[in-house]
């Protein structure tokens, strides 16, 4: 019997404050971007960490938005670089609709 393993990618954002208790309640998470640019998401709890948070939890917190990796580059101090598509598996955008971000590989992780 062979089990097939599906590694989740993801990037990681910070975790900045509770927005809403609507279940399964609901934060704003932060993305910066390769370039320095700030990216905002208000997104689903279960979705960006397994912590139980809510209005009451300790913020700024670690999170992250799953995502596929579109390609791989360098920039020209060397840093390797990647572009990330959040649209991809869940759907999830920034609140400028934007889901294809260029992001250091540091801040890619495999879950």
């Amino acid at each position: 019997m062979h089990l097939l393993l599906e590694i989740m990618i993801a990037v990681t954002v910070q975790i900045e404050r509770f927005v809403d208790d609507h279940f399964p309640g609901f934060v704003e998470c932060r993305l910066v971007d390769a370039l320095g640019y700030s990216h905002l998401f208000i997104e689903k709890v279960p979705v960006v960490t397994t912590e139980n948070l809510g209005s009451d939890s300790s913020y700024p917190c670690a999170g992250t938005i799953a995502c596929e990796v579109e390609s791989e580059l360098s920039d020209e101090q060397g840093r390797k670089l990647l572009r990330v598509n959040t649209g991809r598996p869940w759907s999830v955008e920034s609140t400028e609709g934007l889901s294809s971000f260029l992001v250091l590989s540091s801040q890619v992780v495999s879950q």
